[in-house]
């Protein structure tokens, strides 16, 4: 059997290890050819299907980093004898491209209506564009800044997850939120259907409920003229 997994977030690429176990018979192995191919065990009938040679046939694991196309659906590792005879059936494994979504949503708008300090609620609005069908959902989260949570991988601070629709323009309404201090920016991502694309939308926004500006200070007169 074979096994990989994608690391190659661009859409068309893929990279990682491919592994796979120890043949049975492999006395009379001389090579493995590592291919793409069009299902679980015909080659793809394009110029770039070939991947690779094999010389190392002991080590079980080789690591790839390719383009594909469209039409990759499958790896195909083949066992190949001295005399260069290919065994017709090949271990094989589905071809997954892990991508996140090329498109991003934009102009993203929230105001507070929630008077309670540190908790927010409204309708978050975003647009996207028409024929953004590579979004399947979104993730709105809190974020101290715009790019909190694309530098912290571990996104701690979701609020929810919203399907899209078909139309340009999404909304989400969240209620009695609970953010900290330190969260002025809501972040919304566009998710993939493996991946979630790290450049967010964002917007800026005020907590209704804690005062923005300090009290004033009291300025203080002396009447008494009287001279001590």
């Amino acid at each position: 059997s074979l096994q990989f997994t994608d690391n190659d977030t661009r859409a068309g690429y893929i990279s990682g290890i491919v592994e796979w176990n120890i043949p049975l018979y492999n006395s009379d192995i001389h090579i493995y050819e590592l291919w793409l191919g069009e299902n679980f065990k015909d080659i793809l009938t394009k110029s770039n299907s070939f991947i690779k040679n094999i010389s190392n046939i002991f080590d079980f694991t080789e690591i790839i980093n390719i383009e594909i196309t469209k039409e990759s659906n499958y790896l195909l590792l083949f066992s190949v004898t001295i005399e260069g005879y290919r065994n017709p059936l090949p271990a094989s494994i589905p071809l997954i491209d892990i991508r996140w979504p090329d498109s991003i949503p934009y102009s993203v708008k929230f105001n507070d209506i929630n008077i309670n300090p540190g908790y927010i609620s409204g309708n978050i609005t975003w647009k996207i564009l028409e024929n953004s069908t590579d979004i399947i959902s979104f993730k709105i989260a809190l974020g101290s800044n715009p790019l909190t949570l694309t530098q912290n991988i571990g996104i701690t601070n979701v609020i929810t997850t919203t399907p899209s629709s078909l139309s340009t323009i999404q909304f989400f309404e969240i209620n009695n939120i609970l953010r900290d201090s330190e969260s002025f920016y809501i972040l919304v991502y566009s998710v993939g259907q493996y991946s979630i694309n790290p450049i967010p939308a964002f917007t800026w926004f005020i907590d209704t409920g804690v005062p923005t500006l300090p009290p004033i200070k009291p300025i203080i007169t002396n009447n008494n003229n009287n001279n001590l």
